[in-house]
């Protein structure tokens, strides 16, 4: 039986509907079993991240959770405020009173108004029963004119009766207020702002507000408002305000645990869960431009304006938290979940289900060898096993892979050159190791449900190559062939997964999570467009991907159980590859990978060149439709062109 000697060298993945492909790279591992060939290790401490504590985060401020905005009465005056700015006040304090002399003036007024109007209704009802009584009476040609006037009289009375009911409402509404003279804080908070032209003291005093707090701070609805008399902030429950630039919006996960950390005292964290980018109060800065990303290889001076939107992450608890503190805000990834013993991942651990798992460990001889473990508890969710016995983070470990044979010669690698089990380092994909030939036969079919995923023609049964399954599911977008690979590489697509989610954070991804390896929609499954940049420039820097995902068509072709061949024509996705639509005047497109999902809408990623050969990576996430995408990419390249 021949041996397979794909080792998977990168996971690349676009989430978000950039990738409905999985990019791999492939290598050779030369001969193995003879000692003549190099498997690279990391150490224990490497792979577990014991040794890394670098995490991505947001500058954030503590600010109130709730912000009231107290304002008077309309037709009132304010007698005595019993406040001042700064000041701390409880739930039910009395804020300030309103000047009730004129309250009384106008009731008084109010009352004389209705008892007119009462006058006024039985005069006007004594004169219609007058006049119906004279008309009676009247000749035919004076009729008229008796109609006349007792109908001016009916209508004048029931405007009368209109007049009364509003007097009398005003007069209610002047009793009531006459009783409600104090106003008092709906909750215990910090005076943030007293308006002192919003009010009229009789001895022409004001308010002191000298020491008004900056407006700026605000909660709950996160406004201020302007007719506001008396601003207060809450105290006891705050949130933490942060901000983010357009260019890594989507990397904000509403609903996502995170870590609220003093920027004094690194010990000192908040549990707490993101919130929404609030995207209508963004703020110009400069950097680049709304909606894409473009990131030159070489530097530039050329910048465009871009946006900041603020975020919120609503506290567990803000106990010892002070309003206005300044923190760091991370995703919970577990870095402060400290576990006892040694735990590692499970796709590092062969036989398991045995009573002799193993992992592949360098000797002290530097050589290959089956290392027995006894395993403790498991981790279901981060899955990981407590490590009793055999192994320390001091020792080396391969990623396992069928090619791997003990007595093979061993070297401290990154994490990158232990995933690719290669001889020398990461290299592109060879022909002449038979990668791209190595066959697969499918076990079963695969079945994706989701409306708008890509697949190939392939069924179970069916017999292809690597290389086929390769260029089909870059040039169509198959999400099939995605799953294809990733059984084929690492078994399953659980472990292929944990393979991608590992590569992505070796890059340096570090707000990217994969649930599956065909970038099709789910909540868990995501990136960012920097993240994407980052992936991207690692596939290319092997040939074999460049020439496909510049390719403008591909044939694929296979056999069936029955032994017949079946060819499969497929064009680009790529509108420039095509000429669907115009590239910039001055590019020199060099390909990339489109993506669409209902959730992620349109979406590109490219590498082009311009005139002067600088290296660009241009990234287009959420357009609305194929236009929108590739006229906003156009837009961007254009940027680049010279």
């Amino acid at each position: 039986m021949k041996k397979r000697i794909i080792i998977v060298l990168g996971i690349l993945i676009a989430a978000g509907g950039i990738g409905t492909g999985v990019w791999y790279h492939f290598k050779g591992n030369g001969q193995s079993g003879t000692g003549d060939s190099i498997v690279y290790v990391s150490k224990v401490s490497v792979i577990t991240g014991s040794e890394t504590t670098a995490v991505n985060r947001f500058a954030g401020v503590v600010e109130p959770q709730k912000t009231v905005n107290v304002k008077i009465e309309s037709g009132r005056k304010v007698k005595e405020v019993e406040v001042k700015t700064g000041e701390e006040v409880k739930a039910g304090q009395l804020l300030f009173e309103y000047d009730l002399s004129s309250i009384e003036d106008d009731l008084k007024q109010a009352q004389l108004d209705l008892d007119r109007l009462k006058n006024e209704q039985i005069s006007l009802t004594e004169q219609i029963a007058t006049l119906e009584a004279e008309k009676k009476k009247a000749k035919a040609e004076d009729q008229l004119s008796y109609t006349i006037e007792i109908e001016t009289n009916k209508m004048n009375l029931k405007k009368n009766e209109y007049s009364q009911k509003s007097k009398q409402s005003e007069i209610d509404k002047l009793q009531s207020a006459t009783q409600n003279t104090e106003v008092r804080s709906e909750i215990d908070g910090v005076i943030q702002k007293i308006d002192t032209s919003k009010m009229t003291s009789d001895d022409g005093d004001s308010v002191d507000d000298s020491s008004a707090m900056d407006s700026s701070m605000s909660s709950g609805d996160g406004s201020s408002d302007s007719s506001a008399f008396i601003t207060i902030l809450s105290t006891g429950a705050y949130r933490v305000k942060g901000k983010v630039n357009e260019q890594n919006r989507d990397s904000i996960v509403p609903g996502e645990a995170v870590i609220i950390r003093s920027r004094v005292d690194s010990s000192k964290t908040w549990k707490g869960t993101m919130g929404s980018v609030d995207v209508n109060n963004g703020t110009s800065d400069d950097s680049s431009n709304d909606m894409y990303m473009g990131m030159a290889s070489t530097s530039s001076d050329d910048q465009t304006t871009s946006t900041s939107y603020p975020f919120y992450v609503e506290l567990d608890s803000s106990e010892n938290l002070m309003l206005g503190q300044h923190v760091y805000i991370e995703r919970d990834i577990g870095q402060d979940e400290k576990k006892d013993g040694l735990w590692l991942s499970d796709y590092y651990i062969l036989d398991t289900d045995t009573n002799e798992p193993y992992v592949w460990a360098a000797s002290d001889k530097n050589r290959l060898e089956k290392r027995y473990v006894t395993l403790g508890e498991h981790d279901d969710d981060l899955g990981e096993y407590k490590i009793v016995e055999g192994l320390t983070k001091k020792d080396a470990i391969a990623f396992p892979t069928a090619a791997l044979e003990e007595g093979e010669k061993t070297e401290i690698g990154d994490l990158a050159q232990t995933m690719s089990g290669g001889a020398d380092g990461i290299t592109d994909m060879d022909a002449d190791h038979g990668n791209m030939d190595d066959e697969i036969t499918l076990k079963h079919d695969i079945n994706l449900t989701e409306n708008g995923a890509v697949i190939s023609t392939l069924t179970k049964g069916d017999t292809v190559t690597v290389g086929q399954v390769f260029h089909t599911m870059l040039i169509k977008s198959a999400n099939d062939c995605a799953v294809i690979l990733a059984e084929y590489v690492a078994g399953s697509e659980s472990k292929f997964i944990d393979m991608m989610n590992a590569k992505a954070k070796e890059l340096g991804a570090t707000h990217t999570h994969f649930v599956n390896p065909n970038g099709l929609h789910d909540n868990n499954h995501y990136t960012t467009a920097y993240d994407l940049y980052l992936i991207f420039k690692e596939a290319v820097k092997y040939d074999t991907f460049v020439d496909t995902v510049s390719s403008k068509d591909y044939t694929m072709t296979y056999t069936t159980p029955k032994k017949t061949q079946i060819n499969e024509y497929m064009q680009s996705t790529n509108y420039y590859l095509l000429n669907e639509f115009p590239v910039p005047e001055g590019v020199v497109m060099y390909g990339g990978k489109t993506g669409t999902t209902s959730m992620a809408k349109s979406c590109l990623i490219l590498m082009t060149k311009n005139k002067k050969g600088e290296r660009f990576f241009s990234v287009v996430l959420g357009a609305e439709t194929k236009d929108m995408l590739y006229s906003s990419m156009s837009q961007l390249l254009e940027k680049t062109a010279n």
